[in-house]
């Protein structure tokens, strides 16, 4: 496993696309260390361990001080049953991983989640690629242990590690409604998890225009030079903004009452005219679901 540093206490692992592998992260202070998100499963939690020891030259017993979950979502949390550290996260993260007690996650069961539509597909998919076939001798299809995290967020969090702090913010997402950003003011960095995804649990998929750009208000906000996201490599300041050009133009034109998909679509690419126009008409289509009447968040489970 590779690690990326973005500063001489930062440590994070790259996403492997291939099992919806989320990045990993890790702060170190002069006393205490942090790590970001537990992982998709025990496997991948544990190998970024190691790549940890291996690359500080740390005893084959450590393990970080505490972690912290941006989200509540499979990928991010099945790995903290290897970790064993006192874990921070969004009450309503607590909330839904709770809901996942007692499930099955066999392949049956899996579909059957699906196809009452509180699964996604992509979702099933990857669970199966992380912890392999389904196995009938195992109650469950397959052996994944939900640990709910004890160290619940009342607002802004500041985690003192000797020399350095991290900044647990909560803030409104589509994507999921307890998303916490790790901000690591020293070295000007904050890892993302999923926030700035839309609300893929909801049927149809969407994006609410004004709270994408309360988001991103905020986001603009922090003294950072690098933001890390769940699924894409490290970026700079200037680069997460470009990247993101289009759909923040789109948002305010929609917050403004513009619903024309055309007009959407020409103001989206005025503001960013190297988008890919597959992945603008998708955020467009979600924008415009996000202006239904009755479009409002639903639990997933």
């Amino acid at each position: 496993m590779a690690l990326g540093i973005t500063a001489p206490a930062l440590y994070y692992a790259e996403p492997d696309h291939g099992r919806d592998r989320p990045i990993l992260g890790a702060i170190f202070g002069q006393d205490k260390s942090l790590m970001v998100d537990a992982g998709a499963s025990p496997a991948h939690a544990l190998e970024f361990l190691q790549a940890l020891r291996d690359e500080k030259s740390l005893p084959p017993s450590w393990r970080p001080d505490y972690a912290v979950l941006s989200h509540w979502h499979w990928d991010h949390s099945f790995g903290l049953s290897a970790i064993g550290v006192p874990c921070f996260a969004h009450p309503r993260c607590v909330e839904r991983l709770r809901g996942l007690h007692g499930l099955s996650w066999s392949d049956s069961a899996l579909d059957e989640r699906v196809r009452a539509g509180t699964e996604i597909r992509f979702c099933a998919d990857m669970i199966a690629a992380e912890y392999g076939p389904n196995d009938p001798t195992l109650p469950g299809g397959r052996d994944i242990r939900i640990v709910l995290p004890e160290l619940l967020l009342e607002g802004k969090t500041i985690v003192e590690l000797g020399g350095a702090s991290v900044e647990l913010i909560p803030l409104e997402s589509d994507h999921s409604d307890d998303s916490i950003v790790i901000l690591v003011p020293q070295a000007r960095t904050a890892f993302l998890g999923d926030i700035t995804g839309a609300a893929y649990y909801e049927k149809p998929v969407a994006y609410r225009a004004e709270r994408v750009l309360k988001l991103f208000s905020a986001l603009w906000d922090m003294p950072v030079d690098y933001f890390i996201e769940g699924h894409t490599e490290a970026q700079s300041r200037q680069a997460f903004f470009h990247g993101y050009a289009d759909l923040l133009a789109a948002a305010r034109a929609v917050a403004n009452g513009e619903l024309n998909r055309a007009a959407l679509l020409r103001i989206a690419l005025d503001a960013k005219p190297d988008a890919d126009q597959t992945e603008l008409h998708r955020d467009i289509a979600f924008l415009l679901s996000g202006e239904k009447p009755g479009s409002e968040r639903r639990s997933p489970q």
